[in-house]
């Protein structure tokens, strides 16, 4: 029982990052029947609930592409 717990919340994990399916469609769809127990558990394992996970690694992601704005708006900005 705990392997299938565990390979449900892992793949979950992975749909959450690399998909933007809804959190209860993610729960549903990697075989639990109740939303809250989903997030109860998820959180848990992974230190935070579902959606503020999912919220950090676009955080992270816009943190890592750098300035906003195109290569001319950067320069601009730029002392020579």
């Amino acid at each position: 029982m705990q392997y299938l717990t565990s390979y449900r919340l892992q793949t979950a994990r992975d749909l959450l990052q690399n998909t933007d399916r809804q959190v209860s469609d993610i729960c549903f769809a990697t075989g639990f029947s109740d939303l809250p127990h989903f997030v109860r558990v998820f959180g848990k394992t992974f230190g935070m609930p579902p959606a503020r996970y999912r919220k950090q690694l676009a955080e992270a992601g816009e943190q890592e592409s750098g300035p906003k704005g195109s290569p001319a708006d950067r320069t601009k900005a730029c002392p020579k």
